[in-house]
């Protein structure tokens, strides 16, 4: 026995030890919860076309979606390159980032 951090006498476990299969992956490979499995599936599939379907009606499309996710990921990259400058600037001055917000009209709880 050894003690653990939290001083209580627990016996080794090896990381490398494989665990035994349980009665769960058991019942996962029964054929009736297979097909309930699959059932299951079959829903969720016929539910998310039919979300699909209503937003494609709406506009929504995955050409629209792309383009949003583009916009913001290049927002978030000219952020990245702002805030880096800041910080470059801040070290120059030898102040802090947050000193800087005054001067260039920014909110400091904006983020």
């Amino acid at each position: 026995m050894r003690k653990s951090l939290a001083g209580k006498h627990t016996s080794f476990v090896s990381p490398l030890k494989r665990p035994r299969p349980s009665d769960e992956t058991n019942e996962l490979k029964s054929p009736k919860n297979s097909n309930d499995n699959v059932q299951e599936l079959k829903q969720k599939i016929k539910t998310l076309e039919e979300e699909s379907k209503e937003l494609a009606s709406k506009g929504f499309t995955e050409e629209r979606h792309q383009l949003y996710m583009d916009r913001i990921h290049r927002y978030n990259e000219t952020k990245d390159l702002a805030s880096s400058l800041l910080g470059r600037l801040a070290e120059f001055k030898q102040c802090t980032v947050r000193q800087l917000y005054p001067d260039y009209d920014l909110d400091p709880d904006d983020d």
